[in-house]
């Protein structure tokens, strides 16, 4: 029986969709506190613009102490940051040094697995990252961002690079929703049978696909 792992990304959704000035610790306390108990394979805390808008809200914690928050009510499920290769959480690229310390820094407030991506899918802007999260011992997923117009080999190709830079499990990012569920079928039967690692599927619903 095939089984099914969840990566939820309601803690990132929280900060980055509803209005802040509503959230104030003891609620948020309690929405965490909901987490006990649940399987899931991971939970997502930091990505998009959920970094700075947790320096916007009313918790005065900043990202790192809100992780270490969350880990402390909910230790048994895996934290995850999603992060861009060279610019982190932010719009800037950042030096090997600035990139070295936010890793550091994110897996001793509680993260574990990284989720990087590079909007380009290039390999090189990502393999220092996944170098310094993997030799911190943490999981590093490696995102590969859909587009359409790639044959599907070239996805396969992919991810034996990222598995060989040390990614521990593979995700293909359908960042505007122009995967069909038959191409996502055959995609994932491909992955399957090239890559001994697991493989996610990261998507949002923005042109009404059924």
């Amino acid at each position: 029986m095939k089984t099914v792992s969840i990566n939820d990304i309601t803690v990132r959704d929280i900060f980055q969709n509803i209005d802040l000035d509503t959230l104030d610790k003891k609620s948020f306390q309690s929405i965490m506190e909901g987490f006990s108990g649940l399987e899931y394979d991971s939970l997502e805390i930091m990505g998009g613009s959920s970094f700075e808008k947790m320096l916007e809200s009313r918790l005065n914690m900043n990202p790192f102490q809100v992780t270490k928050f969350v880990k402390g009510i909910i230790p048994s499920i895996p934290l995850q940051a999603l992060i861009g290769a060279r610019n982190m959480t932010g719009l800037e690229l950042y030096s090997d040094d600035i990139i070295e310390k936010f890793i550091k820094q994110s897996i001793d407030s509680g993260i574990s697995i990284f989720r990087v991506y590079d909007s380009l899918n290039d390999l090189k802007n990502m393999e220092f990252t996944i170098g310094e999260i993997t030799s911190n011992k943490a999981d590093c997923q490696g995102t590969i961002i859909y587009d359409d117009h790639q044959k599907l080999d070239y996805y396969s190709d992919t991810a034996k690079k990222l598995v060989e830079m040390g990614c521990s499990s593979i995700c293909i990012k359908d960042a505007e929703s122009t995967m069909l569920p038959m191409k996502a079928s055959e995609l994932f039967k491909i992955l399957s049978k090239e890559i001994k690692v697991p493989a996610y599927f990261s998507a949002s619903n923005l042109r009404g696909l059924q």
